[in-house]
């Protein structure tokens, strides 16, 4: 499909395990504008689809760490309260998963930085179907990029790489912690 392109995106590049081959071939004749301007977004594209390795961090260490890269190393905020999850949980009609349970006892919701949407504290999760996303999904950012879903899988909604899967909220923050270090 890349072949039949001129100039592919990244995310169609990034869909396709051999690349480089092509690249160096020269099977997709690329200038040296469209190149640059791709690079940075298709390594980030290969990266994250690629990628194996996590962070062994509690909560807290997790919660701390993209604080600290984020320079705002006292800007945590308090936990949610048991009766507020509990709360919650009651006004959505279902039980959130375990690992966001976790996150919500470190810290209710969590400002935006410049790449990463805000969290939404325990009392402002809402069902998906207020913004506009069809299903039984939890909208847990704002803007409405990230979803919980009754399966415990959070996707993420990206204009430049479409849809991610991830298993947990975890995943999402490790994913958030990852690109932080990489930009240091």
């Amino acid at each position: 499909m890349a072949r039949e392109i001129p100039q592919p995106d990244a995310a169609t590049l990034a869909a396709c395990r051999h690349v480089a081959p092509l690249l160096v071939g020269g099977e997709l004749a690329v200038d040296a504008e469209w190149a640059w301007n791709y690079t940075a977004a298709l390594v980030a594209a290969l990266d994250r689809r690629y990628r194996t390795e996590g962070h062994d961090a509690d909560w807290r260490e997790l919660i701390d760490e993209i604080m600290r890269l984020r320079g705002e190393p006292d800007a945590v905020p308090p936990p949610a309260s048991v009766a507020a999850v509990d709360h919650a949980e009651n006004r959505l009609g279902r039980t959130l998963p375990e690992d966001f349970r976790a996150f919500l006892g470190v810290c209710d919701g969590l400002r935006a930085d410049v790449v990463f949407p805000r969290l939404l504290g325990v009392a402002e999760l809402r069902p998906s179907a207020e913004t506009g996303v069809s299903g039984p999904g939890i909208v847990l950012s704002d803007p409405p990029v990230l979803t919980l879903w009754p399966s415990n899988e959070v996707t993420e909604d990206d204009a430049l790489f479409g849809r991610s899967v991830h298993p947990g909220i975890r995943s999402v923050l490790e994913e958030h912690l990852r690109l932080l270090e990489a930009s240091t």
